[in-house]
């Protein structure tokens, strides 16, 4: 039906799909599958990671506690992304985000750096680098 509108601009249709179905950016991206997936913690693509994390059941506190569907939120609210997986290798996850370079999913070794923060060992010029907790809405 948005593709099908005539009375919108083609910039305006692309933004009602990533708006209602993508999410371009982080909150976007992480919120949208949040709404799908949860509807009845009623987090949006609006939500900021401080926002999402205050609906955290669990804080990881250890690599191992790690698991899938985690999520990421940045400490100073800079981005959220997801854990989509373990990877066989030890402190290594797949992480489902939009950063740099849009919407993907990625390897990543985790590092410990504090009781409940985190941060990726080796981030690219794409990536958030700064530290992060994980928060299990679970």
């Amino acid at each position: 039906a948005i593709l099908a509108d005539g009375s919108i601009t083609w910039e305006q249709t692309l933004q009602q799909i990533c708006d209602e179905y993508i999410g371009l950016d982080c909150n976007g991206f992480v919120g949208n599958w949040l709404r799908l997936l949860q509807p009845d913690l009623k987090l949006t693509p609006n939500h900021r990671a401080d926002e999402v994390r205050t609906k955290a059941l669990h804080y990881r506190t250890r690599l191992d506690q790690i698991e899938y569907w985690d999520l990421m939120c940045y400490t100073h609210n800079e981005h959220i992304a997801a854990v989509d997986d373990r990877s066989p290798a030890p402190g290594r996850f797949m992480v489902c985000q939009s950063a740099g370079g849009g919407p993907r999913r990625n390897e990543f070794a985790f590092l410990q750096t504090g009781t409940r923060t985190f941060q990726l060992a080796a981030p690219t010029p794409q990536d958030i680098g700064y530290q992060f907790y994980v928060i299990s809405l679970w």
